[in-house]
C-alpha cells in the first residue's frame, strides 16, 4: 500500500480527528491558507493544532488550554476533536474539571435533555473512556442512567464504552442498551464486572482496556493478530489506542477502500521489535512516546 504524502492530505480542520483516515497526521492548516488572512474559525483550528503540537513534544500543560478552547468554541466538529485529544493526552485535572462541568450542568435538573447537552455528555464520556482509568465506569454509568431516565435517544455509545474497558468478549451483554424491564439486571451486570476487574487489579485507579491492564505493547499484539472480519473491524479502536500513544502514523492501514490487516501487522511487528517499543510500560499512558503525568 502506498502512503499518501502529507502535502496531499486534508488539514485537521477539513478532516477532523478521524481514525478511519489520517487522525493526527494531517497537513498543517497554515500551509493550506497561503493567499488569505485566516478567519476566526481558522484561527481556532490553528490554535488547536498548535496545542496538539505542544502535547506531541511532551508539554502536557497544553491540555488545560485545549479544554478551555473546547469550552469557548461553538464549532461542534472542533469540540469533538478537542475532547478526543483530551482522551488521548489529558491529565487527571482536566478530567476532574470535565466531570464537574457535567455534574453542575443545568440539564441535570431539566425534564429532558436537548441535542447540544446530549452531544456534550457523549463527547465527554468518550474522552473519559479513552482516558481509561477504571474508576470512570461509575461516571459513565451515572451519565448513562441520567440520559436514559430522561428518555434521551442515541445513548447506545455508552454501553459500548463501558464494555471496551471491562471485558474482552465480543458477545457481552454489557455492550448493549437493555430493555426497560432488564435495566436493573444490566446495572448489576456492569457493576459486578467493575468490582471483579477492580479486585483483579487491586485498585480502581489503574488504566484498563478489555478488562486487562492497559498496555501499548498488548495493543500492538492485538494489531498483529487480526484474523477474523470482526477483529479487522475493531482495528479503528485499536489504532486510536496505539497511534496517539506511540506517535506512529497508521494512516496507511486505512488509505484504501479495505482496511489492511497486513499493514497493521507490519506496523505492530516493527514496533514490538524496536528498542523504542520496549520502553512502553504496562499500566502507563503515553502520548507520542511521552509518559503522561497523572
Amino acid at each position: 500500500m502506498n502512503e499518501i504524502p502529507i502535502e496531499a492530505r486534508p488539514t485537521l480542520k477539513e478532516a477532523g480527528l478521524d481514525f478511519n483516515h489520517f487522525a493526527y497526521f494531517t497537513r498543517p492548516i497554515a500551509a493550506a491558507l497561503p493567499s488569505r488572512t485566516p478567519g476566526a474559525a481558522d484561527i481556532h483550528w490553528i490554535q488547536l493544532e498548535a496545542l496538539i503540537n505542544k502535547l506531541k513534544s511532551g508539554d502536557f500543560s497544553a491540555a488545560e488550554d485545549i479544554l478551555r478552547l473546547c469550552r469557548e468554541t461553538t464549532d461542534w466538529q472542533m469540540k469533538f476533536a478537542a475532547t478526543r485529544v483530551l482522551g488521548h493526552a489529558g491529565t487527571i485535572d482536566c478530567f476532574k474539571r470535565m466531570r464537574e462541568e457535567l455534574e453542575q450542568h443545568p440539564m441535570r435538573k431539566q425534564e429532558s435533555i436537548d441535542v447540544p447537552s446530549r452531544t456534550l455528555v457523549l463527547t465527554y464520556c468518550r474522552a473519559f473512556a479513552l482516558w481509561g482509568r477504571l474508576d470512570v465506569i461509575p461516571v459513565l454509568m451515572d451519565q448513562y442512567l441520567a440520559l436514559r431516565l430522561k428518555q434521551t435517544p442515541e445513548i447506545s455509545l455508552l454501553p459500548l464504552l463501558m464494555s471496551d474497558l471491562l471485558v474482552d468478549d465480543d458477545s457481552t451483554m454489557i455492550a448493549h442498551d437493555p430493555p426497560e424491564d432488564a435495566l436493573e439486571d444490566y446495572l448489576n451486570l456492569v457493576m459486578n464486572q467493575y468490582d471483579a476487574v477492580t479486585a483483579k487489579h487491586g485498585s480502581d485507579k489503574v488504566f484498563v482496556f478489555r478488562g486487562d491492564l492497559y498496555s501499548v505493547r498488548a495493543i500492538a499484539e492485538r494489531m498483529r493478530h487480526l484474523t477474523t472480519p470482526y477483529q479487522a473491524a475493531d482495528l479503528t479502536t485499536l489504532r486510536e489506542r496505539f497511534e496517539p500513544a506511540t506517535g506512529i502514523d497508521c494512516s496507511v492501514i486505512f488509505s484504501e477502500e479495505d482496511v489492511s490487516t497486513l499493514a497493521a501487522a507490519t506496523i505492530a511487528e516493527s514496533f514490538l521489535e524496536s528498542d523504542d517499543g520496549k520502553k512502553f510500560e504496562p499500566g502507563r499512558r503515553y502520548f507520542f512516546g511521552h509518559p503522561i503525568p497523572e
